[in-house]
């Protein structure tokens, strides 16, 4: 028995065959797990039938892996009368998990006791940052607008439980730029006023090339971006961005 993070691994269940929805007359190399309810001869559903009759049948365990597509984790915890966990796609680790449908393939677990789900759960998820860019927030000069946002941040920070980070996307693009960016600033600003100042021009540049630079700078900012900003294989990430200044327009202005 291996102990992780003082709490001991059994054993291991078994899928069904190929990862999927598979009933006990489908079983072929192996007999389906037995479901403990009722006259013990009712199926106990699949794909992850050995982690939900396990649940079902054994007190002393706690908390059951498997996995889910479109119900085949969820099916178990309905049919062997336990709790069937299905966290949003993409919120839990799944390394070494083994994939049947990538795009809905999601670890899922199962548990007899709430409270002991919500704390597997916040133990396996990933932190959670609050990230306060202030490239945006120094762009607004309404002050009572700032102290509103201020005062949402620490709302939010209380119902998270962690607090805040302030951060510079400018800064973090200067540290640690992409490779494509090839120390240039993250909007290219230099360049465009050295040349407009010496040919009084903004430089010429055909629009099939401005198409193609403009989806590759797009992928290469988002990767960046999710990579250094969010940080998304480690963290849930918040990031407050105000959408614009408050200020007293009326209908007849034209938009500036």
């Amino acid at each position: 028995m291996e102990i992780v993070q003082g709490h001991p691994l059994c054993f291991r269940a078994h899928y069904a065959s190929f990862a999927a929805t598979e009933e006990p007359v489908g079983c072929i190399d192996f007999p389906a797990p037995w479901n403990p309810r009722a006259d013990g001869y009712q199926s106990p559903a699949g794909r992850s039938s050995g982690s939900g009759a396990a649940i079902g049948a054994y007190s002393w365990l706690d908390i059951a892996i498997g996995s889910d597509r479109s119900g085949s984790g969820r099916r178990p915890g309905h049919w062997n009368g336990r709790f069937a966990m299905h966290p949003t796609h993409g919120s839990l680790p799944h390394g070494g998990y083994i994939p049947s449908f990538p795009r809905f393939d999601c670890p899922t677990f199962f548990g007899r006791d709430l409270d002991q789900c919500k704390h597997f759960a916040y133990h396996c998820s990933k932190r959670t940052t609050i990230l306060y860019p202030i490239d945006y927030i120094n762009l607004i000069q309404n002050n009572d607008q700032v102290a509103i946002v201020d005062k949402f941040v620490v709302d939010l920070e209380k119902s998270m439980g962690v607090l805040h980070e302030k951060i510079s996307f400018e800064k973090v693009w200067k540290n640690c730029p992409p490779s494509e960016a090839q120390g240039l600033s993250l909007y290219f600003d230099a360049f465009r006023a050295d040349y407009e100042e010496r040919f009084k021009k903004e430089p010429y540049v055909s629009p099939p090339v401005r198409w193609q630079w403009y989806v590759i700078k797009t992928q290469v900012f988002r990767a960046w971006f999710k990579r250094q900003v969010m940080k998304q294989r480690d963290c849930d990430t918040v990031v407050i961005i105000p959408i614009e200044e408050i200020s007293p327009r009326y209908r007849d202005e034209l938009p500036k």
